[in-house]
């Protein structure tokens, strides 16, 4: 064989190597992006079915349309287990369920003083009442989800409650539908 076709093959072995390591980092960027910039969410496997509790009661605010390049929704608001004890410790998160698939959207959690004033009858405590959070829709695989709210205090198990709400999710919409 000639230098010139030896020349040539390296060339070409070099290009499908560059190609290939291309499309690998292209398939694994938004991977990494999210888990970088921190809105990566784990895809949890769910065949069992939600217990749902009656006593939670809440209230989601504000639920952006998706913004920026990560299309990041924001949401905001109040939630609290009517059965809470005084001077807990509370958390809550959001749940985005679809068939059998789940992500668990988490929240920070804040002082709310006006939810004590609306339910006077309960002797709620203002801290750890509100809650606020944002993720990525492109960290979601597409599909329809029901969208519920998950409470629990330290050391107890979690009660879940739906929202009654429902979103069409894919890489560059989210949209609430009616069921």
């Amino acid at each position: 064989m000639s230098n010139q076709i030896i020349k040539e093959k390296v060339k070409f072995k070099y290009l499908i190597l560059f190609i290939l390591l291309g499309m690998t980092l292209l398939f694994l960027s938004t991977k990494i992006t999210l888990i970088a910039s921190g809105y990566a969410l784990e895809k949890k496997i769910c065949l069992d079915a939600f217990v749902l509790s009656n006593d939670i009661k809440f209230n989601i605010e504000r639920l952006t349309d998706p913004e920026g390049i990560l299309n990041i929704v924001r949401f905001e608001g109040w939630a609290f287990n009517s059965n809470y004890k005084p001077d807990t410790e509370r958390h809550v998160s959001l749940i985005l369920k679809s068939n059998n698939i789940v992500y668990e959207l988490p929240t920070i959690v804040g002082s709310r003083p006006d939810v004590p004033k609306a339910f006077v009858e309960l002797n709620l405590q203002p801290h750890d009442l509100g809650f606020s959070g944002e993720f990525s829709i492109i960290a979601i695989e597409d599909g329809a989800y029901e969208l519920y709210i998950k409470v629990w205090e330290t050391g107890e198990e979690a009660t879940l409650k739906s929202t009654d709400r429902y979103f069409e999710i894919s890489r560059d919409q989210f949209k609430e539908v009616k069921r």
